[in-house]
């Protein structure tokens, strides 16, 4: 299709994005001068291509892993944050809560334990401003951690990005920039769009440079020849027969797929399992009386929810 001047691919099935983003040549971000505007036009892991993007990327898996991204460390952290999220619920037992007001801190401030080293109380201003938006609070903590840092012991995020800066450039090497708001930039997670670098081609159909690809996941994870019922909530269309095992599927891809996917997928299945799993096993979960819950959701930087909507949390006895 034709967006003004600018030709689009739009991927609507499983085979389609599996052959494109597998392919080198389309792993460019595309010339958004709207998505660049955003970030006062500087050059991010959101908006980069080529060797740079790659230093960016293998960077944040590398320290993210010597941090314990992804294993019992992790875990623990996330643990500890949900049982600060269970004190606020029991606070407010037998009302009817608005989500939102819980979730998106508390989700939020196993970020900032990753990154900033530290996490912020519900009610606490830095956690407010973090909500509304993340913009002037990563500054004023990497200026912070630039007077603490000590190269011999890393414990977040920023203390690891601040070194490989210094070593580069001692070494004289580029790769990883030396700005604070590039630091801020490096932090955001990535976008689905995709740009070919080079004139390529999907299942055999020809993709010219500089073409956008966009992957419609809500198509594919909605796709009935590769799931029965799709809208219909049914967790064992993911367990073997005897409920035992879980089924993985390469066709799910709620973060998107290749090497431009989400790199904090690790993050939030993880998340998704414990705070499901720890809140079900304390609570018994109430609507509304007579009030018909809608799923509908609108685009933002994330999908979001259209209704905003408030459940009531019963102890279990």
């Amino acid at each position: 299709i034709k967006l003004g001047p600018q030709q689009v691919v739009v991927l609507n099935d499983w085979p389609s994005v599996k052959d494109a983003f597998s392919k080198d040549e389309i792993l460019a971000r595309p010339k958004n001068f709207f998505l660049r505007g955003i970030f006062r036009y500087c050059d991010n892991v959101l908006t980069l291509s080529g060797n740079v993007w790659r230093e960016q990327r293998r960077f944040a898996f590398r320290i993210f892993r010597d941090l314990g991204f992804g294993k019992h460390v992790m875990e623990s952290h996330i643990k500890d944050e949900i049982a600060h999220l269970l004190q606020e619920i029991d606070k407010q037992e037998e009302e009817f809560i608005d989500l939102n007001s819980l979730f998106t801190p508390s989700v939020s401030n196993n970020i900032c334990l990753m990154v900033y080293g530290r996490r912020y109380d519900y009610d606490h201003p830095m956690r407010k401003r973090m909500d509304s938006f993340i913009n002037n609070v990563p500054k004023s903590e990497i200026e912070q951690h630039k007077t603490k840092l000590n190269p011999g012991e890393i414990q977040n995020y920023i203390d690891g990005y601040l070194k490989e800066m210094n070593d580069r450039e001692k070494r004289n090497e580029i790769g990883i920039s030396k700005s604070t708001f590039n630091l801020t930039c490096s932090m955001i997670n990535l976008l689905p769009d995709q740009r070919a670098l080079a004139d390529t081609t999907i299942l055999g159909h020809f993709i010219p440079k500089d073409t956008i690809i966009i992957a419609n996941l809500w198509a594919i994870n909605r796709d009935e020849n590769l799931w029965k019922n799709p809208d219909e909530f049914n967790p064992n269309r993911f367990l073997s027969e005897d409920g035992r095992e879980v089924i993985n599927t390469e066709a799910l891809i709620p973060f998107s797929y290749g090497k431009r996917a989400c790199v904090g997928e690790t993050l939030a299945r993880f998340e998704l399992f414990l705070y499901f799993t720890s809140i079900l096993q304390k609570y018994k979960i109430e609507n509304l009386p007579n009030y018909e819950i809608n799923f509908d959701s609108y685009l933002g930087l994330a999908l979001q929810p259209l209704q905003k909507p408030k459940l009531r949390f019963i102890r279990r006895q």
